[in-house]
């Protein structure tokens, strides 16, 4: 399987037995990924949409989340196991690259769906990875294998953005749903008692985790969604201002603004114009 040598950093297994698996999991610190066969049996559980592929699936897990990973009931085979620890990667990056690779937070029913092609390219990633994790360690084991798992996650990236992309029917669906959740947040006024709803507050009314949320909205309007709510926050406000003839200050206070006075600032920095100014001239 590995190298005793390099083994307390990466676990590589292929098509591995339950049992095998077991003793990966309990150690504490590791991260996992998972590569199954696509069985129709797994589809509510994995949540293969209609235009997804299926010629496998890969799911991921953090410390905290790999048990669940592993032991979730399901008829689909295992064909490649990856367990390792994030300071096998490069000490200089591991931190800003696990933000990067958010698909560990994702549930496991937002799992990746692979055509034929990107499945082979996984099963070559992962069988190099073992390849390099049996070779004899030398000075240059630690950087071939921080790469080669780079290699890894970086397609598992690339094809968590095709699959938004070919998602694209049902994640316009999503984000109806998700301007559905901003309307009703704000006419319950909750902006001025509560603030800004938080991508957690979100996603769990639309039953998606908070980081597939936050990656899903990104896709689809290129800001994250702390990003999208003040966007929306300023479009509403220029509404107001049209629309209705209540005070500013009384508009500023509805939308959750601080004071007037930083609503008036912010206002014509984004628009070049006062809101009494930009109320007469529009």
């Amino acid at each position: 399987m590995t190298n005793k040598s390099t083994d307390s950093k990466i676990r590589i297994a292929r098509e591995p037995a339950s049992g095998e698996i077991v003793p990966f999991i309990r150690l504490r610190g590791w991260y996992t990924v998972v590569l199954r066969d696509s069985m129709p049996e797994s589809e509510t559980a994995y949540g293969r949409k209609l235009y997804d592929f299926a010629e496998g699936t890969l799911t991921f897990g953090t410390p905290e989340t790999s048990p669940a990973t592993i032991h979730m009931k399901t008829d689909a085979p295992i064909r490649r196991f990856l367990a390792f620890r994030p300071d096998l990667l490069c000490p200089a990056y591991r931190r800003q690259a696990m933000k990067d690779y958010s698909f560990f937070a994702y549930d496991q029913s937002e799992a990746l769906h692979l055509s034929h092609r990107e499945k082979q390219t996984i099963v070559r990633c992962m069988d190099d990875l073992g390849e390099e994790a049996g070779h004899s360690a030398d000075t240059h084991s630690d950087s071939l294998l921080s790469g080669l798992l780079e290699c890894l996650l970086d397609y598992c990236m690339r094809y968590y953005e095709r699959q938004f992309i070919t998602r694209g029917p049902a994640n316009e669906q999503l984000m109806r749903q998700y301007e559905s959740v901003l309307d009703g947040y704000i006419r319950a006024g909750k902006l001025r008692t509560r603030g800004f709803p938080t991508a957690e507050y979100c996603s769990q009314r639309l039953g998606l985790s908070s980081a597939y949320f936050s990656d899903m909205v990104e896709h689809e309007t290129g800001k994250r969604p702390e990003t999208y709510v003040e966007l929306k926050r300023m479009q509403i406000a220029r509404q107001r201002l049209l629309t209705t003839k209540a005070p500013v200050r009384a508009i500023a206070e509805e939308l959750g603004f601080p004071s007037s006075q930083f609503f008036c600032s912010l206002f014509k920095k984004i628009t070049g114009l006062t809101p009494d100014r930009y109320r007469t001239l529009c």
